[in-house]
């Protein structure tokens, strides 16, 4: 018994200093995109000099920022969600409805993560480049899809959570032990 709660905090642990590290990651691309503006729009509208493949910057500091989210996100079961009918739902039939959602969402971020490697070996195959920075766009994707299969995963600990009801409704992350 205490061996598999030693283990079982490890993997808290683990879980923990992986959000911080993600959070930070966050945190950074959040601040990278807030200054580059900052910097890019002054030297648009001061000195008539945008930064070149500015756009391209922005389009793959955006889209890591987005992916980087998702599986802190997904952690916290935070999602956007409208809740026009949530009050029909209660007990049993609650359970239920985060069991579907949770595995609606889980096929719907791997599809996406599969697609987006798919979509990267094949920017990779052709040599694509971003038109200014020269640069081959495949890392950026395979960095996204890698992210969304890190948030595929999280999904999936809160199902299992979810089906061994150890879920409930106001403290989703602290049961799937992250």
């Amino acid at each position: 018994m205490t061996n598999s709660m030693e283990s079982e905090s490890t993997l808290v642990r683990i879980g923990r200093l992986a959000e911080r590290l993600l959070s930070l990651i966050v945190a950074a691309l959040m601040a990278t995109l807030m200054l580059f503006t900052f910097y890019d729009v002054t030297a648009r509208y001061a000195f008539n000099s945008p930064v070149l493949g500015g756009s391209e910057i922005m389009e793959f500091v955006m889209g890591t920022l987005i992916f980087a989210t998702l599986p802190l996100i997904s952690r916290t079961n935070d999602h956007i969600s409208v809740s026009l009918l949530d009050h029909l739902f209660k007990g049993p039939m609650r359970r239920a409805q985060q069991i579907f959602i949770s595995l609606f969402s889980a096929a719907v971020v791997g599809f996406l993560a599969w697609r987006l490697f798919v979509t990267a070996d094949e920017m990779r195959e052709t040599g694509l480049l971003a038109i200014f920075l020269e640069m081959e766009i495949a890392p950026v994707v395979y960095g996204m899809a890698s992210l969304a299969w890190v948030a595929f995963f999280v999904i999936l600990l809160l199902l299992a959570s979810q089906l061994a009801g150890r879920q409930d409704d106001d403290d989703e992350a602290s049961s799937i032990g992250l």
